[in-house]
């Protein structure tokens, strides 16, 4: 991570992997000397057994860090990467896990951490007044070129179970891909021999987003559909083509 970030300039890029998130002093030692960070509190997977396993974490560690900060005076801004779960269908997913517990569907564990996580991120900020400011993101699907190690196919992403998983991943992704990026004819010329589907079939319905103004406001450019779709192809058949010669 260190020499990725080196390489587009930022020689001052650092992380600190907390393995405890419930420690309320997890992050005292982390942030000394910081001053912007970007706080990832929650993993999303599936090796949980009940919805506190999602939930107390978030919510504790998003805490812990945010009062860490506090007692550093170089932060200037924490950065906290929410989901666009907390946003859709939160009080019942909240709901769901008080009346349900164990017995509620998984998603809906998940989407209720995010939502209590952010809650007293801002909680927070409103009652204790911090010097910093404080930003969420709150992305639906992460979709790009994989810039972590991958010794499998199983490290690429835990939401989907195994049997989606292995060389059928990149026939998934593509299909995520032509659904939700709208991107179908530059892949089917890209990569004609790897598309499954019907050119031109109707798109499945979907939650669309207008950004204009978040890209207004941050002075963004996105990259480009297209783009996102082929090098994220890209970077999966490269990996996939070493996972082959592995015999993985």
């Amino acid at each position: 991570m260190r020499d990725l970030y080196k390489g587009r300039g930022f020689d001052k890029f650092s992380y600190v992997i907390v393995t405890d998130l419930e420690n309320e002093n997890a992050f005292d030692e982390a942030v000394v000397g910081v001053r912007r960070g970007r706080a990832h509190c929650l993993a999303f997977h599936w090796n949980v057994d009940k919805s506190d396993d999602f939930i107390k974490p978030a919510v504790a560690g998003t805490v812990s860090v945010m009062k860490a900060a506090s007692m550093e005076p170089k932060v200037q801004w924490i950065v906290i990467t929410s989901s666009y779960a907390r946003g859709r269908r939160n009080k019942q997913s909240i709901d769901a896990v008080n009346t349900e517990d164990v017995d509620a569907w998984r998603m809906h564990w998940y989407r209720a951490s995010k939502t209590l996580a952010e809650r007293a991120a801002w909680d927070h900020v409103e009652k204790e007044k911090p010097t910093y400011d404080l930003a969420t993101t709150c992305p639906p699907y992460v979709l790009g070129p994989i810039i972590h190690e991958a010794a499998s196919s199983m490290s690429l992403n835990t939401f989907y179970p195994s049997e989606q998983l292995g060389l059928t991943a990149l026939t998934f992704t593509l299909q995520v891909l032509i659904d939700h990026v709208r991107t179908q004819p530059h892949l089917v010329e890209a990569f004609a021999k790897l598309v499954d589907g019907t050119p031109g079939a109707p798109v499945p319905p979907q939650n669309w987003f207008d950004c204009s103004r978040s890209l207004k406001t941050l002075g963004m450019t996105p990259t480009p559909d297209k783009s996102t779709a082929i090098d994220m192809t890209k970077r999966l058949l490269a990996w996939q083509k070493q996972w082959t010669s592995q015999g993985l």
